[in-house]
């Protein structure tokens, strides 16, 4: 070995040491943010769950299409169908969500509507409220 690679070779070995020892808290510090990211995604996506699956949502929607079918099946006029049969008539109402597994509007015409609006999961909201 030439005298100049053994003068060089400790001075390489350190800068590598202090490259390991500046580099392993930076990976330490990027998983933990990869973590936290992942964590605020999930909890967002939660979030996001829970919102959509918000009774109260459920409920003004069946509370809308019963107006909806009382109104178009004033009078004598019957209105029973699904809930989409009057999405297309009254604003306001839109297509039942997508959670929907059933939704059934009963109105033959002389007394008020009522909406039965049955989840995937297994709710069921109805309108007027039992």
């Amino acid at each position: 070995m030439s005298p100049f690679v053994r003068r060089l070779w400790p001075a390489v070995v350190l800068i590598v040491l202090l490259s390991a020892l500046w580099a392993v808290p930076a990976l330490r510090q990027a998983e933990a943010e990869r973590q936290r990211q992942s964590a605020e995604t999930m909890r967002q996506a939660e979030a996001t769950r829970l919102l959509a699956s918000d009774p109260v949502r459920f409920e003004e929607y069946v509370r809308q299409v019963a107006i909806a079918a009382d109104v178009i099946g004033d009078g004598e006029q019957n209105a029973s169908g699904p809930c989409r049969s009057v999405s297309g008539f009254e604003s306001g109402v839109g297509d039942p969500p997508p959670e929907t597994r059933t939704c059934v509007i009963r109105d033959p015409g002389k007394d008020p509507a009522t909406v039965t609006l049955t989840l995937g999961d297994g709710r069921v909201f109805r309108w007027p409220r039992d």
